[in-house]
């Protein structure tokens, strides 16, 4: 009987392990099915259904996820939206679609409850991100030195500067899914956790900042600078707090700005770098046309120039979002529907960045409710971590760096939505996960 719990157990940290790993591709090891793209995530998470399953039958006990309250609340007013638009026979698929993702955090849940499966499955989901990070470190020199366009999307400047993204449509996406692993390892060096579950957190976190670095995903550097205020102010709060400048507090510093010295060397190199020389018979993919500076490259369609292109595509997606829940706010019109209905809206103006926005996005497919629970949800999620706040445990310094890692993707999909991505929820899987472990260590030591 012990043994096969065993291989059970390995079995299913197999298919695990496979679905963080296989969670950010988007065009790479993706199936057009029925007209709707499936990724090799969605397919192996089904080896994580069947072992949990089982694991529920023979213990006998259902682990609910955290916050699964609220969850359950959104997905019945999203599912009750079903029907509610003309297009319920793509509501349908996308209920299918969310089910499966929110069952890979109940699946994670019930399969690795105890604190070394735990740690193994954070060690794989950090290492991966430094994975992604040198992918994007290979596609950037690969595609710099006219080596091959190896699944590169976008150039930053035609033909001189690419804008790496991984397995993903684009490089936003890919800096979207990165901020999660660069948003941990800030939030564990900011603890002294320099290396945890076997990671060397140091080394993940400025490997996994040049990755987000190289995708010149402004979001992110907003994210980033975010990020930095916050630490700059706990850092001096902490100096005072003290009443001494220490060589540790100056070190931990160090370490949390090497990201800017990442980030302006990197900009160093673009100004130097970022002149457009296409070579012959070259095929010529999305990127920018060749600028007088660095300043006109950054700030491109954000309106510092006259040109607002960026900021108008998301805010008239913002403003037809939000008229398709002031038309339904009660019922919504279905998740598969919130983007058609904006577009026939907006009609003869086009609507390319769908929702834009993940709450609005959620508001007019389910309604009031949906929107209102989600936010209970994420709340329910990150709560623990902010009451353990002072807590020096590697559990609860864990469950902190998810919650951080959360609160990163979620502030870019208000700019940049679905609430489908794989990663999104596998990211909540894995601290649905630790959150039971430490909540269950955190109850036996009261």
């Amino acid at each position: 009987m012990l043994l096969t719990a065993q291989k059970n157990n390995r079995f299913a940290t197999i298919f695990a392990a496979a679905v963080i790993l296989t969670a950010s591709f988007d065009i790479f090891l993706a199936f057009d099915v029925a007209g709707f793209t499936v990724r090799a995530a969605q397919i192996l998470a089904i080896g994580l259904y069947v072992p949990a399953l089982w694991n529920a039958f023979k213990e006998r006990k259902i682990a609910l996820p955290h916050g699964w309250k609220p969850l359950l609340v959104c997905l019945a007013a999203l599912f009750a939206a079903t029907f509610h638009s003309q297009w319920y026979v793509k509501n349908i698929a996308y209920d299918i679609w969310l089910l499966s993702l929110v069952a890979i955090v109940w699946a994670f849940t019930q399969l690795f409850s105890d604190p070394d499966s735990a740690k193994r499955l954070f060690r794989i989901y950090l290492i991966v991100f430094d994975l992604m990070a040198v992918l994007g470190i290979v596609q950037f020199l690969l595609a710099f030195f006219r080596i091959g366009e190896f699944f590169l999307t976008q150039y930053l400047v035609y033909w001189s500067i690419p804008r790496v993204n991984g397995f993903m449509y684009e490089p936003s996406y890919y800096a979207t899914y990165m901020i999660m692993g660069w948003a941990v390892c800030a939030s564990l060096l900011k603890e002294e956790k320099a290396r945890l579950c076997g990671v060397p957190i140091k080394a993940s976190f400025l490997l996994i900042s040049v990755g987000v670095i190289l995708s010149s995903s402004r979001m992110v550097y907003g994210c980033m600078v975010l990020w930095g205020g916050y630490y700059g102010l706990t850092w001096l709060a902490d100096v005072f707090r003290a009443r001494k400048l220490s060589a540790a507090a100056i070190k931990k510093l160090l370490w949390q700005g090497s990201v800017w010295v990442i980030a302006l060397m990197y900009w160093i190199f673009v100004t130097i770098f970022g002149v457009p020389t296409p070579p012959p018979g070259g095929n010529q993919i999305g990127g920018l046309p060749e600028k007088d500076s660095v300043s006109d490259i950054m700030f491109q369609g954000l309106g510092a120039d006259g040109n607002s292109a960026n900021v108008d595509e998301r805010t008239t997606a913002w403003k037809y979002t939000f008229g398709v829940f002031a038309k339904s706010p009660l019922l919504g019109c279905g998740l598969g529907a919130v983007t058609d209905e904006a577009r026939l809206a907006a009609e003869p103006e086009s609507n390319p960045l769908g929702s834009g926005n993940v709450l609005l996005e959620l508001l007019a497919a389910g309604g009031i409710a949906a929107g209102v629970a989600a936010v209970a949800y994420v709340l329910s999620l990150l709560r623990p971590g902010w009451q353990q706040r002072r807590s020096a445990d590697d559990s609860a310094a864990v469950v902190r760096a998810l919650g951080f890692g959360l609160i990163g993707i979620l502030v870019l999909l208000m700019w940049n939505a679905t609430i489908l991505r794989v990663y999104l929820w596998v990211h909540i899987a894995v601290l649905s996960m630790w959150m039971g472990v430490y909540q269950r260590q955190w109850s036996e030591t009261k």
